[in-house]
């Protein structure tokens, strides 16, 4: 049966993942006024920690990147500038610090998935905002028809909990047997998914091998985003 919506996982999914904290850091410090400028290396590396934790950990409960800026501006005395907007500084620090590098095929397949009227989201294990990764998807892939776009940080729970789940179908006012998600974590994507109930796809781009428990969830498997319709029909 064709799914009336199929909702992906964004890191290593439809984007590479190449995470550079420092960059990103460097690229707000401008923003933030003269105090800022004096930061001491050792100061940013331990906040580089506390950034990538926000951005790329696997924790049950999420820890918002905003938290995280708020804590990095605190205890280094930095003021926010008046009229900046936080969430406009953390899209900055995303933009230096993590490149846009879609996977192949992600631009014909969003295309194909809208000339079949099939409705299609992101749900996204992620320190950053739905909004601001919103925006970005905005800018790296116009014309996506993401509907939904939602993440970790505005929910609080991460995949694989059922919870993200359970929020994308009240959103997208569809069943589980409507629907289908797609990632490439076993872990947190085929797991979380399978296990609410959802029709799921493992992304296997690297042909990693399976799990010893991967037939208690069931799923297909692709290695390129052309198989998608195949494993659809």
């Amino acid at each position: 049966m064709t799914p009336k919506m199929v909702l992906f996982d964004f890191g290593g999914t439809l984007w590479g993942e190449n995470f550079n904290a420092l960059a990103g850091i460097a690229a707000i410090l401008p923003c933030l006024g003269e105090t800022a400028r004096t930061m001491q290396p050792l100061a940013l590396a331990l906040h580089e920690q506390a950034l990538i934790h926000a951005m790329h950990a696997k924790t049950e409960l999420e820890k918002p990147l905003v938290q995280i800026m708020r804590l990095f501006l605190a205890t280094e005395g930095i003021p926010l500038p008046p009229g900046t907007d936080l969430e406009d500084l953390i899209y900055r620090f995303w933009l230096a610090s993590e490149p846009t590098i879609l996977k192949e095929g992600v631009v014909e397949l969003l295309q194909e998935l809208h000339r079949r009227n099939i409705r299609a989201g992101v749900i996204s294990n992620t320190g950053i905002s739905g909004q601001v990764m919103r925006r970005r998807l905005d800018a790296s892939l116009p014309g996506h028809h993401f509907e939904l776009v939602i993440t970790s940080c505005d929910y609080l729970y991460c995949k694989p909990d059922a919870m993200l789940f359970r929020v994308a179908e009240k959103l997208a006012g569809l069943s589980p047997d409507e629907l289908v998600y797609c990632g490439n974590s076993f872990q947190a994507d085929v797991r979380g998914a399978a296990g609410a109930g959802w029709s799921t796809v493992w992304y296997n781009e690297e042909g990693e091998a399976p799990p010893e428990d991967a037939e208690a969830y069931p799923h297909k498997e692709i290695r390129h985003w052309r198989e998608l319709f195949d494993v659809l029909a």
